[in-house]
């Protein structure tokens, strides 16, 4: 079936038959994480609970690195929205943001696991291992960021 040519209305130019292509448009620069080693934790870790988040919605499930992200993530279910948009997340260098949070627990728990494990459940065995990964990472934040205010209120 052939495309009828519609008629020009009085007073209008008549259409050449051809599209005219679009105007190329200046590419929008993305905004840039700040170059400072919170921002960097902040970024890595917002990275790394992006692909999490993936994992658990897709079939295939985690792989073993990312159980441990995946169970610091269930114990911060006040954080669920912020981890949920990780992809979208911009990393600002915020010592409040929650990927530094988790960023420093990974820190802490890698470290714990290959190092200094019963030294820490000695020392905090009245705490639960939640809190004691919370003080632990009080030192870690001063020793890492030592301008910034970085340090747990609470658990």
């Amino acid at each position: 079936m052939a495309r009828r040519r519609r008629t020009p209305r009085p007073g209008e130019a008549p259409r050449s038959g051809r599209r005219r292509r679009p105007k190329r448009r200046p590419p929008v620069a993305a905004p840039t994480v700040p170059n400072t080693p919170i921002a960097k934790l902040e970024e890595d870790t917002r990275k790394e609970v992006a692909r999490l988040m993936k994992a658990l919605l897709s079939e295939g499930g985690m792989v073993e690195g990312e159980r441990v992200i995946g169970r610091i993530v269930e114990q911060h279910p006040e954080h669920a929205a912020a981890f949920m948009d990780a992809d979208s997340h911009f990393s600002s260098g915020d010592p409040d943001s929650p990927f530094v949070h988790v960023g420093l627990h990974l820190i802490v728990e890698r470290g714990v696991v290959t190092r200094d494990h019963e030294q820490l459940s000695r020392a905090s065995s009245d705490k639960s291992w939640h809190e004691a990964v919370h003080e632990r990472m009080d030192a870690v934040a001063a020793e890492m960021f030592p301008s910034a205010n970085v340090t747990e209120e609470a658990s």
